[in-house]
């Protein structure tokens, strides 16, 4: 949604009536190239093909495992989003290989990708029902769907959803890809 976008508009007869009627018709060009756009990009990430080692490489970079390599040193590719080192305990370990394993089970068999299941826009789609629609622990229904609402309002850049676009437009997705 454009920022300052007017959605409905109430005219009534006055002689400013020109001036409504041509802000409704830039709102109504605005959501069309709007529209125009998002399809250019459903077929963009329609023409990519995910594999299994795509989708394990995608995930981990969502859900980041870091693990000391057999010199003491973090590799490159295991930073953190925010380029921060941080050693995780067995446990934290433990618990990011289980929602890594959860996204990619729910990604092979969500019924609502099925015809798109292995491209881009099937693994945004499924990304995005996780994201949203999986409950947190300690999270209301009323919190689940606040959070929900406010990213879709706000199109949180921190999203998985978000960072699988990102890593889609740069093609860092690919396992063996260079970081």
């Amino acid at each position: 949604m454009m920022k300052g976008a007017k959605s409905s508009f109430v005219l009534k007869h006055s002689k400013h009536m020109e001036v409504k009627f041509e802000e409704a018709r830039e709102a109504l060009q605005i959501a069309v190239a709007y529209a125009e756009k998002l399809d250019e990009e459903i077929e963009r990430l329609l023409d990519i093909e995910i594999t299994l080692p795509d989708a394990r490489n995608l995930v981990n970079r969502i859900i980041p495992i870091h693990q000391v390599d057999a010199l003491g040193k973090f590799g490159p590719a295991l930073k953190n989003p925010r380029g921060e080192w941080k050693e995780l305990s067995d446990r934290t370990i433990k618990v990011r290989e289980e929602k890594q394993d959860d996204i990619i089970r729910h990604w092979l068999t969500s019924e609502t990708i099925e015809d798109i299941r292995y491209t881009g826009w099937g693994w945004v789609n499924a990304l995005n029902e996780m994201d949203q629609w999986t409950p947190r622990a300690k999270t209301s229904e009323q919190g689940l769907a606040e959070r929900t609402l406010l990213t879709q309002l706000n199109a949180v850049s921190g999203t998985w959803t978000a960072m699988a676009h990102r890593s889609f437009n740069d093609m860092t997705f690919r396992a063996g890809a260079a970081k």
